[in-house]
This record gives structure tokens, C-alpha cells and sequence, in this order.
């Protein structure tokens, strides 16, 4: 029989009762206390390429997050690796920290904002967070852990080892036993040389291009990078960026650098269709600065302190793997041990320049007369080497402290043959070559060779009028009753 209506009424209405509490039951989430809702996310306790900062270089670092669904004030919280000494602890910055966000402190003894105002220990210590009461709200065991590895928390709120830490980002792959070595120092500069990295070698660079790279679809003057991959597998470019402390970082080109292949990275304006080279909207700096190469997602993975630079000098990776200045700056092929040198300081020849100093006359009365029926001094520079010599890039001066005070014009020296240049002060050369000084006794005449740092010289004494000075066969310096301007030292005087 079916039951009456106020019977069905009552029953339906006590059974919408009981079902409410539980749909409301259902539907509420237990919020998470301040202990559990901020976690310490990452930490690493001896870093070196992990993390950099501008200011402050390379210090330890701490990485909290909110875990909640809440935004979480950090005013009033504390960190610190003492729980016992409320004078350790380290304010929090007041900051808000929206649900997911990260925040990193660095560990240093500065007091400025972001920064935790004490070291952490590489071989392990306890963090706390606490409260404004300096009660703690929860802790965390660092172990002793090596440089570049973080100590990272997984999702399931558990802690490992992370090879390749992430500061500012979500932890990566986080595995149980901590690492022999960290993925930034299988990349390092030491191991890439040797052929066991997997990221391209920055092995040349040149911030004074004027010479040193002259290529056909090449902008003129480019400064330039060389990347070279030292390895045995292939390297794919576009997982990586090139930066420095002034520039955003660029990624690389999409394309592959095969085994033991270089490519020039032009730094120029204009487009590069030079075979082997690339166009990298990059400046560089020949008063030195830093060149970055990061991954994609512009973590520093090599740091390279470029000092400054003279024109035509690079700073290149000999074949020990050291880095060092190059004269002689070899784009597209590896430098030669003999052209590099620890220091860019002048130093005398050391006999194996081929075009030198070999007669100087400052008195010329009867002697060579110049296109304008003048008797100008004169010196006279003669190739004793096999092979020819280009003077570009060499210079005359009469001091010692002021090498390049006058600029040879570009011309081909060849063996056994002779250069003279009139000591007028006329400075030119169109017919015959004029140096911008003139020289006198007590002075030294010096012919510097600006790719090998090398110079002659020749102190000039006082002599009687036409008498030139020089060296003989010997190359020892005498004084000649004869000049003989463009042709073989002869009649030397006594040296006694």
C-alpha cells in the first residue's frame, strides 16, 4: 500500500538531511599549516656554476615554495641553522608567495634583501623555518653534499640528490643516491677539452678583429668566437646560448657541430654567409669582459673571463688545454703553441725575428738625397730570414715606452732584400716612406713587430757627420765610414 504523502515527505526530507553532511564533508579540504605549506624546495650548499649572481658571484643558495592552494605572507617567518640561537635567525623578505611560486635566498653574511645572512655547510647541516616566536614550524636535514648538487624535494613531499640543480624553476630528476660528479661539472671546460663533455668548447675568441678574419661574405672588422666540438658525437647547437654581463642570451644556430668541427661565430653587424661561420647578435668588448654559454633554458654552464685584448689578439685554449693569448689568431683550425704566449708585455727579439735593423744614419750630409733634393736620415731594415716578410703590422719608433709611433705601409719583404724609410718627420709614403720623427744621438731607433710582440733595437751613439751606425756580419753593432743606403753593410770602422 502506498504510503501516505507527509509519511514520504518526512522521509525524503530526513534522507536530504543525512546526504548534505557528507556532500559537505566531501567537498572541504583540511588546509595545510605554514610548516607544511612552505617547503625548503631546493638547496645547494657548495655552488659554483649552478647559480650566479650579478652582484654578489656565486654563493650558496636556499629555494622555498608554497605547496598550498594559498597565498603565503612570509613577513614574520624565519630561517635559520640554528635552533637554539634566535640571533642566527634570518628574517624572511615581506613578500607574498602565490600557490606553486618559488623564492630563492642566497647564502651569504650580507643583510640585504634575499639574502640569508649566514653560510651553509657543504658537509651538512639542519635548517629550520620558524615563527615570529622563533618556534620551529618545520626543519630539514641537508646531507653533505659535492659542488653543483643540489639536495632537492620530489612532489610526493620525499627528498634526493638533483645532478643538474634548478634555481627559479621546478626540480628535475631527483634520484636517491647522491651523484659522483654533477652535470654542470661533466660539461666543464676541463672535461669538454678532453673530448668526455657534450656541450661545444668555446676554444678562440678575438674582440679586435682587423685582420685576423678576412673571409669572402664576412662583414669587414667582425669580431669573432670559435666553438669547436671535441667530442666523438655530434652536438645539437640549439640547446644552447651565448651571453654576456651586458646582453641578453642568444641561442645558438639550429644545427648540429659534428665531431671534431669548428664554427666561427661572427660578431659583427651585417649578414655572414661565410662557409663555416655563423652571424651572433653579439657585442664583445676588447677591454675584456665575460662570455656566457648556458643551456636553453639560461643556466650558466661556462663562464669565460676574456681579458682585454690588442687588435689581431686572440684569447685561445692551447693544446694543453690552458688558456692563453694567441698573436697569431687561427679562425677555423687550431692554434700553434708557438704563437702563444702567458704575456702580452713587448720583449726584446730573441734572434728569430727575420726583417731587423740594419743601418741608421742621423747625420746624413753626403749620403741618399729623398724626392725633394733632401738629406733626411735614414734607417734601413733588411730581411735575413728564408721567407718573405709582410711588414704590416710592423712599427718604427725612436722610444722604447712608445713602440708603435709609426706604422709601416703594407709591403712584401722578400730574402736577402732591403727597406728604407727617411727619418723626416714628413710622415707618408706614397713613392717613398717618410717616418712622422726624426732621431739623434742618446736616442734608440726600434723596429717592433706587433703579432709577436718582438722588437730590434739600436742605440744610437754620438758619431761624426755621414758616419752610419749598424751591425756587421756578425750582427754585432759598428760604425760605418760609408752608408750604404738599399745595399750590404761594408767598411767598418774600428771598434777600438
Amino acid at each position: 500500500m502506498a504510503r501516505p504523502f507527509w509519511n514520504r515527505l518526512i522521509s525524503g526530507s530526513l534522507a536530504l538531511a543525512a546526504v548534505l553532511p557528507l556532500a559537505a564533508c566531501q567537498q572541504a579540504k583540511p588546509s595545510l599549516s605554514i610548516g607544511e605549506a612552505l617547503v625548503i624546495n631546493e638547496v645547494v650548499t657548495s655552488n659554483r656554476q649552478s647559480y650566479r649572481d650579478p652582484v654578489l658571484g656565486s654563493p650558496d643558495w636556499v629555494e622555498l615554495k608554497n605547496v598550498s592552494q594559498q597565498e603565503i605572507h612570509l613577513g614574520g617567518l624565519y630561517l635559520s641553522d640554528d635552533e637554539q640561537d634566535a640571533k642566527k635567525a634570518s628574517p624572511l623578505p615581506e613578500v607574498t608567495l602565490a600557490p606553486g611560486e618559488l623564492l630563492l635566498l642566497l647564502a651569504n653574511d650580507t643583510q640585504q634583501e634575499g639574502c640569508l645572512g649566514f653560510h651553509l655547510k657543504k658537509s651538512g647541516e639542519t635548517l629550520y623555518l620558524l615563527d615570529t616566536h622563533m618556534q620551529t614550524l618545520s626543519s630539514l636535514t641537508v646531507p653533505e653534499l659535492i659542488g653543483d648538487v643540489s639536495y632537492a624535494r620530489r612532489d610526493d613531499g620525499t627528498y634526493g640528490y638533483c645532478e643538474l640543480p634548478t634555481p627559479k624553476a621546478e626540480n628535475g630528476s631527483i634520484a636517491a643516491e647522491r651523484p659522483a660528479i654533477s652535470y654542470l661539472d661533466k660539461l666543464s671546460n676541463d672535461t669538454a677539452f678532453d673530448g668526455t663533455g657534450n656541450m661545444p668548447l668555446v676554444c678562440e675568441v678575438v674582440t679586435g678583429n682587423e685582420e685576423s678574419l678576412i673571409a669572402e661574405g664576412c662583414p669587414a672588422h667582425s669580431d669573432w668566437v670559435e666553438l669547436y666540438n671535441p667530442g666523438n658525437e655530434p652536438i645539437e647547437l640549439s640547446r644552447f646560448c651565448l651571453g654576456d654581463s651586458q646582453k641578453a642570451y642568444i641561442p645558438l644556430p639550429d644545427r648540429d657541430l659534428q665531431p671534431g668541427e669548428r664554427l666561427i661565430l661572427c660578431c659583427g653587424e651585417g649578414a655572414c654567409t661565410a662557409p663555416g661561420h655563423v652571424r651572433l647578435d653579439l657585442g664583445l668588448s676588447s677591454q675584456g669582459e665575460e662570455l656566457i654559454l648556458t643551456d636553453s633554458r639560461q643556466e650558466p654552464l661556462f663562464t669565460l673571463t676574456i681579458p682585454a685584448l690588442p687588435k689581431d689578439v686572440s684569447y685561445a685554449v692551447d693544446s694543453q688545454g690552458v688558456w692563453t693569448y694567441c698573436l697569431l689568431p687561427t679562425p677555423g683550425m687550431a692554434p700553434v703553441d708557438g704563437d702563444m704566449t702567458s704575456s702580452l708585455e713587448p720583449q726584446p727579439d730573441d734572434g728569430t725575428q727575420a726583417l731587423v735593423i740594419n743601418e741608421v744614419l742621423i747625420d746624413n750630409r753626403y749620403s741618399i738625397m729623398d724626392q725633394d733634393g733632401d738629406r733626411p736620415d735614414f734607417v734601413e731594415l733588411y730581411n735575413q730570414g728564408t721567407a718573405p716578410v709582410d711588414t704590416r703590422g710592423y712599427y718604427l719608433s725612436d722610444c722604447v715606452e712608445d713602440l708603435e709611433k709609426w706604422a709601416l705601409p703594407s709591403l712584401t719583404v722578400e730574402p736577402g732584400a732591403y727597406v728604407l724609410v727617411f727619418l723626416s718627420g714628413k710622415d707618408r709614403s706614397e713613392g717613398e716612406w717618410h717616418a712622422s720623427f726624426s732621431l739623434k744621438a742618446g736616442e734608440t731607433m726600434t723596429l717592433y713587430n706587433s703579432r709577436t710582440r718582438r722588437y730590434d733595437s739600436l742605440l744610437l751613439l754620438k758619431a761624426p757627420q755621414n758616419i752610419s751606425q749598424g751591425r756587421d756580419e756578425d750582427g754585432k753593432a759598428v760604425f760605418f765610414g760609408m752608408p750604404t743606403p738599399k745595399s750590404a753593410n761594408s767598411h767598418p770602422l774600428p771598434t777600438e
